[in-house]
């Protein structure tokens, strides 16, 4: 009895490991239908501008209008959208391959970024000599302090007051 259970319990051990499945490897080679890394890089870039822009400020609005920027994305990158969709479900799939393009991305969008906000401060920021030349001097003498303002404003109001009764 207890040798029939260790022959089926062999057995099952045995036929559990045949059947398992094979380890991913590490390092997977990009087949041939899969885009580059470095395209696909820049395709990922682009995507999530459009979609920052979609969704983040609701700058393209309607997402009939989102889908017209893809079209002009794939145009730009030469690709069919079938293309992206199965390269991302490639990379997707090989967590460090994708973690090396979202980085890359990142540095992409960062810099994109601090360029813009470089020119929105060079245009609403003027240069140092120009301001000089723009500062209006005030005369002192003719501001009434807060104080004084608000005494002859209470005075107004009692003397106002005192002619009622």
């Amino acid at each position: 009895m207890i040798a029939k259970l260790k022959y089926h319990l062999f057995l099952g051990l045995a036929l559990l490991t045949a059947c398992a499945p094979e380890a991913p490897q590490k390092t997977a080679d990009i087949p041939d239908w899969v885009i580059p890394e470095d395209k696909m890089i820049n395709i990922l870039t682009d995507v999530h501008i459009i979609e920052g822009a979609r969704i983040g400020k609701k700058v393209l609005g309607d997402s009939l209008y989102a889908l017209d920027h893809y079209m002009k994305l794939w145009d730009k990158h030469h690709i069919r959208e079938s293309q992206y969709d199965s390269s991302f479900r490639f990379y997707s799939r090989n967590a460090e391959k994708m973690d090396v393009l979202y980085e890359q991305v990142l540095t992409n969008l960062s810099t994109m970024s601090s360029a813009v906000e470089g020119e929105i401060e060079a245009v609403t920021e003027p240069e140092i000599g120009a301001s000089n030349s723009q500062v209006e001097v005030i005369d002192t003498s003719k501001v009434t302090p807060e104080r004084e303002k608000d005494s002859s404003a209470t005075q107004k109001t009692t003397a106002i007051s005192a002619d009622k009764s």
